[in-house]
């Protein structure tokens, strides 16, 4: 709603991105992303633009109701339910899944995503991501099993090092009771997944309703 606001207003006043995000020290990119949900406002962003675009504390009040996420919107409700389920099922073919994944490893993957996003995005994104990692360790602990391709094993996102720790880190996390990794063979003739990525959640008994089945449109 924020973002729907600020949009109204600098459209507007005439204004584009790249101008307002002069105003405010953000790029035209950045700009774009918190009008598109994306990012939250930082820093005097909300009381410079209220200012700039003459909108009389419209967006000071708009401001004051902003409820932040440390993940992007579309990824919200999954994330709820995941931190909670008691079993989580995960195929993956293009990337180590994140709940797997090292930092370096992990950054690896971000600066790879195009276009390109900014320093700061990266480093929001992989801490979130990270923090995912905490369901591993839950009590009572959830019952978890990853499907990787081969492949995944193999492409050095990050660097040789960074993929070196990687699976040094899926050793490692494959060791715990409650967790499976299972890696399908390149050389296999038959594919019961080649529609893409997948992921399976059996939530707690509060969120039975709502229950997560589906394909990732973008990288978990």
């Amino acid at each position: 709603m924020f973002g729907s606001l600020l949009r109204f207003f600098r459209e507007r006043a005439g204004m584009t991105q790249e101008a307002l995000g002069k105003y405010v020290g953000y790029s035209k990119s950045q700009v774009a992303m918190v009008e598109r949900g994306e990012r939250a406002p930082k820093g005097k962003f909300v009381e410079v633009a209220d200012e700039v675009l003459g909108v009389q504390g419209a967006l000071l009040a708009a401001g004051r109701e902003l409820k932040v996420s440390r993940f992007r919107s579309w990824f919200e409700d999954y994330a709820e339910l995941e931190a909670t389920a008691t079993v989580i099922y995960m195929y993956a073919n293009h990337v180590i899944p994140g709940m797997l994944q090292t930092p370096a490893y992990g950054r690896g993957v971000f600066a790879s995503h195009c276009p390109q996003l900014e320093d700061e995005e990266i480093e929001a994104d992989l801490e979130a991501r990270l923090s995912r990692q905490a369901v591993l360790r839950r009590k009572p602990a959830p019952i978890v099993g990853f499907v990787l391709e081969e492949h995944t094993l193999r492409r050095p996102l990050g660097g040789n090092q960074a993929l070196k720790e990687q699976l040094d880190h899926l050793l490692d996390v494959g060791q715990q009771r409650n967790v499976e990794i299972q890696v399908m063979r390149t050389d296999r003739e038959g594919h019961a997944a080649l529609d893409g990525p997948m992921m399976l959640l059996e939530p707690t008994s509060a969120n039975a309703s709502r229950t997560s089945t589906g394909r990732a449109a973008r990288t978990l």
